[in-house]
């Protein structure tokens, strides 16, 4: 069942602050032009009065302290522990029947939970049976092939200033109902292991496939070798058998990105012009987002940012940040200007956000 939100007056009098008497005014729900003035005095002050946290944390442009992995030092406590867990992991595959995680997959649960052995198993059999029953890694570009082409995501072809890949989401265009949400979910999870997978390449470009069908005029040629025959930080092992030259799916291939580059997380953006509370507000596809976040890709973002929100999203942020619980201090409230001077430079930014 699809869940909306629509905005009633009570709850939007609790802004009127923010901007002054504009939203005590009926007409600023109405009126493009008082609307209008309403953002504008809104994105100065909306991460204050939306997320409710120090300044520190909304000027930071990676995670706090608190939300990066353990690191892997190799020390006797971690080595043990380790192999504790892939001795409980192989009982578990046997029984799930599918191939055991790669060493780096079992490392990064290990680092997720503070190396607590019992908690990193909890969360591998978890993720092992997600994937069994979705088998995210046999997703291609033709699989999400029409909604791909609606624009609404993508993985940008340029990593950000901090090296990491970025995923754009185009909220506006997201309208709930449009497609059935198993296959946005599809679309989620083929950027998000896209994304991922990038983490293989210093310099990485986008993929053909998505390119074509996005209608990029990008032409990237690097393809089948940007992780061809590396193990992949995100476990793709139980994914069914595909002609290798699926380009896709050789960028899936399995990869130690992650100890190798030193860069193992992304940032995802969202675009929030235009969004409309009735038409894009999607609470079911939300909850997957951030349950997948959670449970099957732990500690793979680095940072969100939610670019030019506008003053209705104050309260559908109020819904989605207890969603979030501590992970919502990796939101940053930010303007596409603001994109383009922390994030990228001149050639890399994304083109939703040149001005």
């Amino acid at each position: 069942m699809q869940v909306t939100t629509r905005i009633v007056p009570e709850r939007v009098s609790k802004f009127r602050s923010v901007c002054g008497n504009h939203l005590a005014q009926p007409c600023c729900l109405n009126n493009p032009l008082n609307r209008n003035k309403c953002n504008q005095a809104i994105r100065a002050r909306v991460q204050i009065v939306c997320k409710g946290t120090e300044s520190s944390q909304i000027r930071s442009n990676g995670p706090p302290p608190g939300l990066l992995p353990e690191p892997w030092i190799g020390s006797t406590d971690q080595l043990e522990a380790l192999d504790s867990l892939r001795n409980r992991i192989s009982i578990a595959a046997i029984e799930l029947k599918v191939t055991e995680p790669a060493e780096e997959t079992l490392k990064w649960y290990l680092r997720d939970r503070y190396f607590d052995v019992e908690e990193a198993e909890q969360k591998l059999k978890n993720m092992l049976k997600w994937r069994k029953e979705f088998q995210p890694g046999s997703i291609t570009a033709a699989d999400v092939a029409a909604e791909l082409a609606t624009g609404k995501s993508y993985v940008h072809e340029h990593n950000d200033i901090y090296g990491r890949p970025v995923i754009i989401i185009q909220a506006s265009k997201h309208i709930i109902g449009e497609f059935p949400i198993d296959d946005s979910k599809r679309l989620c999870i083929f950027n998000i292991d896209t994304a991922i997978a990038r983490l293989t390449k210093p310099s990485p470009a986008a993929s053909v496939e998505e390119s074509a069908v996005r209608g990029s005029s990008s032409t990237i040629t690097q393809m089948t070798e940007a992780a061809a025959g590396q193990p992949l930080s995100v476990d793709t092992a139980m994914r069914p058998a595909i002609h290798p030259a699926t380009s896709h799916q050789a960028l899936l291939q399995e990869t130690t990105a992650a100890s190798t580059t030193g860069r193992e997380q992304i940032v995802g953006i969202f675009n929030l012009g235009d969004f409309s509370v009735t038409r894009n507000m999607d609470l079911t596809f939300i909850g997957f987002l951030v349950e997948a976040f959670f449970e099957y890709y732990p500690r793979r973002v680095g940072q969100v940012l939610l670019v030019d929100a506008p003053w209705m999203f104050g309260p559908a942020w109020e819904i989605i940040k207890p969603l979030m619980r501590k992970y919502a201090a990796l939101v940053r409230f930010v303007s596409a200007e603001e994109v383009c001077q922390e994030f990228f430079t001149k050639d890399t930014v994304p083109p939703e956000f040149k001005r």
